[in-house]
């Protein structure tokens, strides 16, 4: 149970498809276990404290563990990892990954990587990056975790509308 019992983690078919295979993807490569901390309402509607999560295509995922069992939230190939399955699983499933929320800071730091390297990194992981940067912006309030909001899906065109980003997609030029 999270913190708003049960009622805030109910979605589409599509939105829990790509939340199951983003997630496994991510375990099969033995990282370790995320959390969602939000997806919406049973029948949908308002939710306590945010504007979308209403039509069940919008996740909350609180940001990797990247030192041992303390939550530290930083952009690491772990951190990477993860946008990148969801982006990945998402295309696959049909309903693509209309944009996925972070804070500011993660977001200058995934640029700063995609822009200056960092060791170890491959063209695989550049690449990965470029996707994921292409629709991520910027926004405050996902200090503690991102979200991805997915694009609405064909059976339900014409009963979901997307919501307008906050600020320009991908990394500031």
């Amino acid at each position: 149970r999270g913190a708003r019992g049960l009622d805030g983690y109910f979605g589409t078919r599509e939105t829990i498809d790509v939340v199951r295979g983003a997630l496994g993807r991510y375990r099969a490569r033995g990282h370790g276990p995320l959390a969602i901390v939000g997806i919406s309402s049973p029948r949908g509607g308002p939710q306590p404290s945010h504007h979308s999560h209403q039509n069940g295509l919008d996740i909350d995922v609180r940001y990797p563990i990247t030192h041992g069992s303390r939550w530290t939230p930083e952009v690491s190939r772990d951190t990477l990892q993860v946008f990148a399955d969801f982006v990945k699983t998402a295309r696959q499933t049909g309903v693509p990954v209309s944009t996925i929320y972070v804070s500011t800071g993660i977001l200058r730091s995934l640029c700063r990587f995609l822009r200056d390297g960092a060791p170890g990194a491959t063209a695989v992981d550049r690449k990965a990056l470029s996707d994921v940067t292409s629709v991520m912006r910027a926004h405050e309030g996902h200090g503690g975790h991102f979200h991805v909001r997915l694009s609405c899906p064909a059976r339900l065109a014409g009963t979901c509308e997307d919501a307008p980003g906050v600020g320009p997609a991908g990394c500031p030029r």
